[in-house]
């Protein structure tokens, strides 16, 4: 069996909407490597000149229907910004602490 992989594209999960309705796709850029940073992926480098088409969403359950699949859209949205938010702030202590080594 042959393995290989064409390239990688970094794609934070908070970044990944929620719908049960296909969309229209969207156009990602393949890269060479995984750019990491204290054992955390934080992006990708050297690109191919290769694109991939994707269409990327988190499904919501099929009983949520509604008004209660849209509460549960929201809660699920509201949770992931705060999950960015806290990142986003971690990241930067991180960064700007004294004792934090810059590669």
């Amino acid at each position: 069996m042959i393995r290989f992989f064409s390239g990688v594209h970094y794609m934070p999960l908070t970044s990944v909407q929620y719908s049960n309705e296909t969309g229209a796709g969207k156009w990602l850029q393949i890269d060479q490597e995984l750019e990491t940073r204290n054992g955390q992926t934080i992006g990708t480098s050297r690109p191919t000149g290769h694109s991939l088409l994707v269409d990327v969403r988190f499904e919501l359950p099929f009983d949520a229907q509604g008004s209660d699949a849209e509460e549960l859209q929201a809660k699920l949205q509201a949770l992931n910004k705060l999950i960015e938010v806290n990142v986003s702030r971690m990241c930067h202590s991180l960064l700007t602490s004294p004792d934090c080594i810059h590669s």
